[in-house]
């Protein structure tokens, strides 16, 4: 990786943002697979065994709001948002919110 990318990278994550690679994009949304849907949430594919409230923060992750900013907004404690977001990984079968948030993202 070259020096500038590295500044690029390392700024974005001190910022709170998100970095990855763009090569690994089409890998991420390669491992997309359908399930049946939800009824209650309105929700397909891996999404669909979502409680509504996970399917509400994973929209926010989606638009890329950081906890403390999902937490006001949902009138909850971090730590609530920071448990829903480890079972929605563990549903899903994703390690980190960036591939959280690409597959949401896709899904719209």
């Amino acid at each position: 990786m070259s020096r500038e990318t590295l500044v690029k990278a390392v700024s974005a994550v001190l910022d709170e943002e998100l970095w990855i690679r763009r090569i690994l994009v089409p890998k991420l949304l390669d491992s997309i697979t359908s399930v049946p849907g939800n009824v209650a949430t309105g929700s397909t594919g891996r999404f669909a065994i979502l409680t509504p409230r996970e399917v509400e923060i994973t929209r926010l992750i989606a638009q890329g709001e950081r906890n403390k900013h999902i937490a006001r907004y949902l009138a909850i404690t971090e730590r609530t948002v920071k448990n829903h977001l480890t079972a929605i990984f563990r549903k899903i079968g994703v390690v980190d919110r960036v591939k959280l948030a690409v597959l949401a993202a896709r899904r719209r």
